[in-house]
């Protein structure tokens, strides 16, 4: 299990004859852990700047759990539909804000943020829907009725554009999707 712990440094966590053993960069400070079993029991957060482990209200987390800046975690609550909800990392047992939702509980979304986390796209099914954030303001949404999966790629370097690969569902076929900021649209 490798877990990205944040300012682009990583943690390894693994399983040794039963007791979990972490190794971690010295220069690390502070981090945070995401502890979770198979969506059995709740999410932990372990905080070492205290070592105070947090019991978060979800028994699910969202993929990436963690902002590339580490300021934020994000959580995902399922009933008929499921809604990613984040909260500062450092407000222990603070306010959860709804993020997005999603079409449904058993879409698999696949996250993507741009180079300065203000922006964050989220592709699910036939459905791209890029969003501010933290504020969670539509920056646009764009969706095709050909039953295609779309996974958010690479964001041009002036944030104006967003691709994604679309994989169709029928065949083996796939595209290279060019989103621009703004302009949404549905496709057939």
């Amino acid at each position: 299990l490798i877990e990205k712990v944040q300012n682009g440094r990583f943690a390894v966590a693994c399983l040794v004859f039963g007791q979990i053993r972490l190794v971690l960069p010295l220069d690390i400070s502070p981090y945070y852990l995401l502890l979770f079993w198979s969506g059995q029991e709740n999410v932990r957060l372990f905080h070492a700047d205290n070592n105070l482990v947090e019991t978060l209200p979800y028994i699910r987390h969202w993929w990436p759990p963690f902002t590339p800046d580490g300021e934020w975690v994000l959580m995902a609550e399922y009933d008929q539909t499921g809604t990613i909800l984040i909260r500062h990392v450092t407000d222990t047992n603070g306010e959860w804000h709804q993020l997005f939702e999603l079409l449904d509980a058993h879409t698999e979304a696949i996250t993507l943020w741009n180079t300065d986390i203000t922006e964050i796209a989220f592709g699910e099914d036939n459905r791209i829907t890029w969003l501010t954030f933290p504020a969670g303001d539509k920056v646009g949404q764009w969706s095709f009725t050909e039953p295609l999966l779309l996974r958010p790629n690479s964001w041009s370097p002036d944030g104006r554009f967003l691709t994604a690969i679309g994989h169709s569902r029928i065949s083996r076929n796939q595209a290279l999707l060019i989103f621009e900021r703004h302009s949404e649209t549905e496709a057939g």
